[in-house]
């Protein structure tokens, strides 16, 4: 599954040589030998990968960020989580300002988000004009492994 927000699909031409560099990172590396820190994957673009493992969690335990300067690209390469979207225009208070440097806001609350459930093989793209909250367990908490590109606007 590749979800992306009716009406954004123009952004994956306008970012097409960005897209190809993920791809191919998602699909032609073993996941399991990479090390789990952040990547550049080519010099003068800018963009990123990381690696990340971990226990999903319930969802009263994770929080909704957003991202100025960068798109997410999610891909799930084991387990399942949930992962809530929704315009910025319905995130709640700022529970913790922007921090430049990991590029982030983390939100309070969202109205009325999209879930989507990922699993294994499926990229989700989340959009700087986009809240998310990730990491949420389907059922109960699961390892999950999943590789997240960053790739700036």
């Amino acid at each position: 599954m590749l979800y992306c927000v009716p009406g954004r699909q123009d952004e994956l031409t306008i970012h097409e040589r960005e897209w190809k560099i993920v791809w191919d990172w998602f699909f032609n590396h073993d996941m399991k030998s990479l090390p789990n820190e952040e990547i550049q994957l080519v010099d003068g673009l800018n963009v990123k990968v990381m690696l990340q493992e971990y226990q999903t969690s319930p969802l009263e335990e994770r929080g909704w960020e957003t991202h100025d300067k960068y798109f997410d690209v999610m891909y799930i390469d084991e387990g399942e989580e949930l992962v809530g979207i929704v315009p910025r225009s319905r995130l709640g208070a700022v529970k913790i300002p922007y921090n430049e440097p990991g590029d982030i806001t983390w939100y309070e609350s969202a109205d009325n988000p999209t879930w989507v459930n990922l699993q294994k093989g499926d990229i989700l793209i989340v959009s700087p004009d986009e809240g998310h909250n990730s990491r949420v367990a389907v059922t109960q908490p699961c390892f999950v492994r999943k590789l997240v590109a960053k790739v700036h606007i």
